[in-house]
């Protein structure tokens, strides 16, 4: 019979295989944000990873308190043995780490999500074969290989089609693109405001289909608000710094309606070699296209919408790692299974959260550069488009019930933004797209055969016998 505190060693294997599957969760999936922010050139490589730390620590720490506990494997099974269940979870942080680990180092952004689910089933099917396994949670996961990057698709279509249709094919683009950016600023943060507060939020009490009118008339206020921001601060700021090319600071969007006008930077750029990015695109007077002055304006849209799908990102999908943590050291302090309503504590919060943060740091950048320009090209109109049609698509198809994956949508979304192009499927680099799914094919399998193998081996150690 176990006692508390018995079979520390397994938590602390634990402890450490969870680190490194968060340390991964960082390196391929915040890519799913800010890969397409940095592959259109809306920011840099370094300015993303930044950005990057604060919105997926934030989402992890202050709204990551939703794990992965059941749902998956018979825990009943294991009421007679807590220690099994405690090794079954170390098995599975071992197996999602390893392939997760691997893919990145590949550059296939694959989802963390179903490698942890295919690692417990492992598992759990090395522990007590095909009975310990809830399998119509499995059947959602394998239709998710085709709704999510569909889904995304669509919208993005869609979003990226208006924006084409009302903004980018008229020669007046720049002038259109300036009354468009506080409505999008506002749709974006309204939209991923509702997601945060009823999706993202786990102790929420506006997560009850009930309040759902308190919740959208939140998004609602907070959305007009930074519409009426935009509209007399950054449109005018964004008008001033590109089309006039004013000598403007960050520090000047606050009060710009009362900043008298500045010296231009044109002249003090041309020695340089132009403005960075834009270099060779100028007319004989000196001013830039004004196509790119369109997609200048539409980078700033671009980062505010990836840096809340972080935040979320870090709020979700942080579970993947600390979920099973938490379930060991819920057994490891009580000695029994019950850990459906335990609550997460706040240091496995911030645990995770410093992880996902020190992976994205430091490894981050192999699945940014296959979700950037590799498999398509990318400015700030079409990278915009990407991420609202993901961050609508998981908001959605989440409240509808429908698996989704926020890996497969960037993906989804990435490939309809390629056919929408003028090359249309000469455009996508189906090689890497084929590999890319392939990779989502494999993760289960791969992280469940992984998980079964070491638990079929560690069982055996005559402390567990």
């Amino acid at each position: 019979m176990m006692e508390v505190h018995d079979f520390t060693f397994l938590f602390g294997v634990g402890l450490f295989f969870a680190f490194m599957d968060a340390y991964g969760i960082g390196a391929n999936d915040v890519a799913n944000s800010f890969a397409t922010s940095v592959g259109s050139g809306s920011i840099t490589l370094a300015q993303a990873l930044i950005i990057a730390c604060f919105c997926e620590f934030g989402g992890a720490f202050l709204l990551g308190a939703e794990t992965i506990k059941g749902g998956i494997v018979e825990t009943s099974l294991y009421k007679a043995q807590p220690e099994i269940l405690m090794l079954t979870m170390v098995c599975a942080l071992i197996g999602s780490s390893t392939w997760v680990l691997f893919a990145t180092s590949r550059g296939w952004p694959v989802s963390t999500t179903h490698a942890i689910v295919g690692a417990i089933c492992g598992a759990g099917i090395s522990a007590f074969g095909s009975d310990g396994i809830q399998w119509s949670g499995i059947t959602k996961i394998v239709l998710s290989w085709v709704v999510s990057p569909v889904c995304a698709g669509i919208v993005c279509a869609l979003i990226f089609g208006a924006t084409q249709l009302l903004v980018l094919r008229h020669e007046n683009s720049f002038q259109r693109g300036l009354i468009a950016i506080p409505a999008y600023f506002g749709i974006a943060l309204t939209v991923n405001v509702f997601y945060i507060i009823f999706k993202g939020a786990p102790d929420s009490s506006l997560k009850s289909d009930s309040n759902i009118g308190i919740a959208v008339g939140i998004a609602l206020g907070v959305g007009l608000a930074v519409f009426l921001w935009c509209f007399f601060f950054l449109r005018p700021f964004l008008r001033r710094k590109i089309q006039d090319q004013e000598d403007l600071r960050w520090f000047h969007l606050f009060y710009i309606p009362f900043v008298s006008p500045r010296e231009k930077v044109s002249a003090s750029l041309e020695e340089k070699g132009g403005v960075k990015g834009v270099e060779g695109e100028v007319d004989a007077d000196g001013k830039a296209d004004p196509s790119l002055d369109t997609e200048r304006l539409f980078s700033a849209v671009q980062v505010i919408t990836a840096c809340f799908t972080s935040f979320a990102h870090g709020s979700n999908d942080v579970a993947n790692a600390i979920g099973p943590l938490a379930t060991i050291y819920y057994i490891w302090e009580h000695a029994n299974i019950d850990v459906k309503k335990a609550p997460v504590p706040v240091w496995i919060l911030a645990f995770g959260g410093v992880a996902i943060d020190l992976g994205l740091m430091t490894y981050g950048y192999h699945v940014m550069r296959t979700l950037g320009n590799k498999m398509t090209y990318m400015s700030p109109t079409r990278g915009f488009s990407a991420e609202m049609g993901t961050s609508i698509t998981i908001l959605t198809c989440s409240k509808l019930g429908l698996p989704v994956s926020s890996t497969h949508c960037i993906t989804g979304a990435t490939s309809a933004i390629g056919l929408m192009s003028g090359g249309g499927f000469k455009s996508l680099n189906w090689r890497l797209l084929l590999g890319v799914f392939a990779g989502w094919i494999a993760t289960l399998p791969a992280a469940g055969i992984v998980s079964g193998l070491m638990f079929a081996f560690v069982s055996r150690s005559p402390m567990l016998a």
